[in-house]
C-alpha cells in the first residue's frame, strides 16, 4: 500500500474539557458532524460499529469505535469501509486536555496510509477535513 502519515489539529476551546468530551466522546452522539443526515450503530463500547449515510443512496462510511477512555478524556476510532477521505488504514484519536478551568484543547491525530495522493497532500486533505468540522464541534459545545 502506500507510505504511512499521520495528521494532528489542535484546536482551543472556551468550555470546559469535560464539557467537549461529553460531545466527542460519545460515539452515538454526531450533531456535530455536518451534512450526515442518516446514522445507526451496531453494539456498545469499544467494537461499536457507526455507519454514517453522507448520502442515503450510497454505501455509508463504517467507523469502528477501538478504544474509549473518560478518564483520559480519549476515544479512538477507525475507518475499515468506505472511508471519504483518500487514505487507507485510517486510525484517529481524539483527547481533551484541561487548559484551564473553562478551557480545553482538542488534539485529533490520525494516522494512516497514502492511497490516492502524496503524504503531504493526504495530511493536507484530512487537516482541512478536520478544519471543516471544528465549528459544528464549537456549536454543539455552545448549545
Amino acid at each position: 500500500m502506500g507510505d504511512k502519515a499521520q495528521a494532528n489539529v489542535r484546536h482551543d476551546f472556551g468550555v470546559s474539557a469535560d464539557k467537549l468530551f461529553s460531545v466527542i466522546g460519545d460515539f452515538t452522539n454526531l450533531t456535530w458532524i455536518p451534512a450526515v443526515p442518516k446514522v445507526d450503530f451496531e453494539g456498545e463500547g469499544p467494537g461499536m460499529v457507526r455507519r454514517m449515510y453522507i448520502d442515503v443512496n450510497l454505501p455509508p462510511t463504517v467507523e469502528v469505535l477501538e478504544a474509549l477512555d473518560p478518564a483520559e478524556r480519549t476515544i479512538s476510532y477507525g475507518i475499515p469501509e468506505n472511508n471519504p477521505l483518500p487514505v487507507a488504514e485510517y486510525h484517529a484519536t481524539m483527547r481533551v486536555v484541561e487548559t484551564g478551568t473553562d478551557t480545553c484543547q482538542l488534539d485529533w491525530t490520525c494516522n494512516f496510509e497514502t492511497a490516492a495522493l502524496s503524504p503531504a497532500d493526504s495530511v493536507a486533505a484530512i487537516e482541512g477535513f478536520y478544519g471543516m468540522i471544528i465549528p459544528g464541534i464549537e456549536a454543539a459545545v455552545s448549545a
